[in-house]
């Protein structure tokens, strides 16, 4: 009995070891593909635009020492972007950043949130610059977003593949998990042989 009792104590405790900060990103990456999935499968049923428009987190909601970014949720309505409420921001976790690719060139956030700033007076309102777009017709902003482990997130995280996870948004409004793919097509090729 007393084997058996640390027979188990010792599985759960390398379970618990082996689940590291890959693991983790992996696990955010697959909830942030479930919404831009959503998202993509909202904007063709309801034939309106949804865009993500990245900004600073507000620093009373984060915990970070240094800038966070979000993406926030619109939508295209009464010939204007309108935020929706209903859908969560997407926020990295702490062992994680964000960025976004178009037409394979970083995009830069702070310029992104200049372009939505800039204006003479304070009483004009601020634009909303949608930096992914899934068009109601069914296509999409072509786009790639990258999320990748801190410096500090991935000591100790030894392949290349647990520590960045691209989903890719092509011009038909595709959503693809790159590693999640390949990893699919490696186990069919497999499969095959």
């Amino acid at each position: 009995m007393v084997l058996l009792v640390g027979l188990f104590a010792g599985i759960a405790s390398i379970n618990i070891l082996s689940y590291d900060n890959g693991d983790k990103l992996k696990d955010y990456t697959e909830d942030l593909f479930d919404q831009l999935q959503f998202a993509a499968d909202q904007s063709l049923f309801t034939g309106e635009h949804i865009a993500l428009v990245p900004a600073l987190q507000d620093p009373a909601n984060s915990t970070a020492s240094q800038d966070q970014w979000e993406l926030l949720w619109y939508r295209w309505r009464d010939d204007e972007w309108q935020k929706i409420e209903e859908l969560t921001p997407i926020r990295p976790p702490e062992i994680a950043e964000l960025s976004i690719e178009i037409d394979d060139k970083p995009l830069d956030f702070y310029l992104w949130l200049d372009r939505q700033t800039e204006g003479d007076g304070e009483d004009e309102e601020e634009e909303i610059v949608p930096a992914l777009v899934f068009y109601g017709g069914g296509e999409a902003l072509g786009a790639t977003v990258i999320l990748g482990l801190t410096p500090r997130a991935s000591e100790g995280v030894t392949n290349f593949e647990d520590r960045y996870q691209h989903i890719d948004i092509n011009s038909v409004g595709q959503v693809i998990w790159r590693e999640r793919q390949a990893e699919k097509e490696l186990t069919a090729q497999s499969g095959v042989q």
